[in-house]
């Protein structure tokens, strides 16, 4: 039904307040340069679709244990059953939460009412975005109907030194603040082996009294995770 790359078991930072288990789908269409979980770009690296038999039945062995269920990827609105396999996760008396690019405006319409958390990652200025992904209207659709909508979420910037100056996440908090959005987190980024900046300076950069005091002139509430 849904191709699954990997399953985190249980979680408690991925949906605010509920012990979740994580399910990443695999494939993603989008070009992220700090991307953490690279073996689940590929569309075609992945059990095939009988294997969502098996994650159900790992999640109704677990039913006592978590609340909800995190659809991640990769990007999971390039599965095209992603509808169909939250019905039946739903069935079995578990919320959904999707993590999501807001990439396919066209799947994130047909799952929106089933859902019941979104985090959505913003991240580039929107003028930016062929840089990340040739599709930036779909974007900006669904940044509007989670403005427009009444599911919890969280829009979430990923504050990569090597892509984002502090003019240009100030124009994204500004671009958000004027589509409607009320909820917005900021999270520093982590280098890794294969992708490397100086982290101390990277960090003590964007974590400035007077750059945050800045976005909080459009989000008096601002997160921000180190």
């Amino acid at each position: 039904m849904i191709k699954v790359g990997g399953i985190v078991p249980f979680t408690t930072i991925d949906y605010p307040e509920k012990l979740a288990t994580v399910l990443f789908c695999q494939g993603c269409p989008l070009n992220c340069p700090y991307c953490h979980n690279q073996d689940l770009k590929s569309f075609n690296d992945a059990k095939d679709d009988a294997s969502f038999d098996e994650v159900l039945d790992f999640l109704i062995k677990r039913k006592k244990l978590v609340d909800a269920v995190v659809l991640s990827g990769g990007e999971p609105l390039f599965q095209p059953k992603l509808k169909n396999a939250i019905e039946v996760i739903k069935e079995k008396g578990f919320k959904i939460a999707l993590h999501t690019s807001g990439a396919n405006f066209k799947i994130f319409d047909e799952v929106y009412g089933l859902i019941d958390y979104v985090a959505m990652d913003f991240k580039v200025p929107f003028e930016d975005y062929d840089v990340i992904y040739k599709g930036k209207e779909d974007i900006l659709k669904s940044l509007i109907k989670i403005a427009k909508g009444k599911v919890d979420y969280e829009i979430r910037t990923t504050l990569d030194p090597n892509l984002l100056n502090k003019d240009k996440v100030l124009s994204m908090a500004k671009f958000l603040h004027e589509k409607g959005i009320k909820n917005y987190a900021l999270q520093l980024c982590r280098a890794t082996d294969d992708y490397k900046f100086d982290k101390e300076k990277a960090h003590s950069f964007f974590i400035d009294d007077e750059f945050l005091n800045k976005i909080r002139e459009f989000f008096p509430n601002i997160v921000l995770r180190k």
